[in-house]
């Protein structure tokens, strides 16, 4: 999708969109909304109806905890860092990040790569250092029982709202991943997949499923245009 179109959409829902601005480490959201301009009006409309039921999600837990699991009032406000200290017993090793890759400089700008280089540096110190917490904590338990204190490192209150973590094309079908979503969101997400196989993701005519080679979803004139 057009660059312009997509922060029209991700800057209209702040809550929906809020891991915008976080680096490939962090949310699949760093590589944009993965579809053609065609399903612009359709993308808008799920996600005014995702961010809505987001702000009422919101206003029924105004104390939800933290993505990191601390309660609101355990943060220092200003500061930015939290207050809280974590109870580790059988500690999770990792953190799931083993498959993301540097990206390769000729997709990026040099002063980006050089960024996002420094920024996965900085990750991959963080992880190496809560793994070797984490097997510290685990070997105090299973030896000694002992229950061992591990700070909780959250740069600030984030609170653990349902949010986008990925939207794409994948299969000719508008594909939606949520984190945290509630049933009624799915439920949008379902309905707005099925409408896309409708839609043509190049020019937003109606369009229907191609499957001779790459799956999309296109119109006549589009898919004459790519053969």
């Amino acid at each position: 999708m057009k660059k312009e179109l997509q922060q029209k959409i991700m800057n209209d829902h702040p809550l929906l969109y809020v891991d915008k601005d976080k680096s490939m480490m962090e949310s699949c959201l760093f590589w944009g909304i993965e579809t053609g301009s065609g399903w612009y009006d359709l993308i808008y409309d799920l996600s005014s109806k995702l961010e809505q039921e987001i702000r009422e999600y919101a206003a029924k837990y105004p104390d939800i905890r933290c993505r990191c699991g601390c309660v609101k009032t355990d943060h220092r406000y200003g500061s930015g860092k939290c207050n809280n200290i974590m109870r580790v017993a059988y500690p999770k090793v990792g953190h799931g990040f083993y498959s993301h890759i540097i990206p390769k400089l000729k997709k990026l700008s040099v002063v980006r790569f050089i960024k996002q280089y420094l920024q996965y540096k900085l990750w991959d110190v963080k992880r190496r250092f809560n793994r070797l917490s984490h097997k510290f904590g685990k070997f105090l338990f299973d030896k000694f029982n002992i229950a061992y204190d591990l700070p909780c490192r959250c740069e600030r209150y984030e609170p653990n709202y349902p949010r986008m973590a990925q939207i794409k094309e994948k299969y000719g079908e508008l594909t939606v991943y949520l984190d945290g979503a509630t049933d009624k969101m799915y439920e949008l997400v379902y309905e707005a997949s099925k409408k896309s196989l409708t839609i043509c993701d190049e020019c937003g005519g109606p369009g229907t499923l191609r499957t001779n080679g790459w799956w999309r979803t296109v119109c006549d004139s589009c898919e004459g245009d790519r053969g």
